[in-house]
């Protein structure tokens, strides 16, 4: 029972924050008079596509590991330093991307100069790139230790 607990809790942590963060940008993109474009809306909506190439990525991941680390360990440990990496740099550059204010972080988007789209949809792609990653290492590993009675709940 302890490693369904565990399971569960690292499924909702990895999966929650990346996939929140992305999705909050288009929210922000349409409050905004300046940024509120169909077109940098539909060049941001490119960050989910690595969830929809799952069914593609996954046999390769359960076939390429490491027989020292393990087999979702392989992919567990990376994918989760890389994220972190990522919203630590994410963090850094955010608020030029989305054009505030560097005196006024909390100025409108696009007030200071344009929203850098592209830029923001590279590094959340990217982001959502290794969550769809973990996604898969926390599925397969749940699969192998959890009993054929707890799948339903998956």
């Amino acid at each position: 029972m302890a490693n369904q607990s565990i399971i569960k809790l690292t499924y909702l942590n990895v999966m929650g924050i990346p996939i929140g963060l992305a999705a909050s940008i288009p929210f922000m993109l349409q409050s905004s008079y300046y940024t509120g474009s169909y077109q940098a809306q539909a060049t941001f909506s490119l960050v989910i596509w690595p969830f929809s190439f799952k069914l593609a990525w996954a046999p390769i991941i359960d076939s390429i590991y490491s027989t020292h680390i393990g087999r979702r360990k392989t992919w567990l440990i990376p994918t989760q330093y890389a994220i972190g990496i990522e919203l630590i740099i994410l963090a850094n550059y955010i608020n030029n991307w989305l054009g505030r204010d560097p005196n006024n972080p909390w100025s409108p988007l696009g007030t200071h100069h344009p929203v850098d789209i592209i830029r923001l949809t590279v590094a959340f792609f990217g982001l959502t790139f290794l969550a769809a990653t973990q996604d898969i290492a926390v599925d397969g590993w749940a699969i192998s230790i959890l009993s054929k009675y707890v799948y339903t709940y998956l």
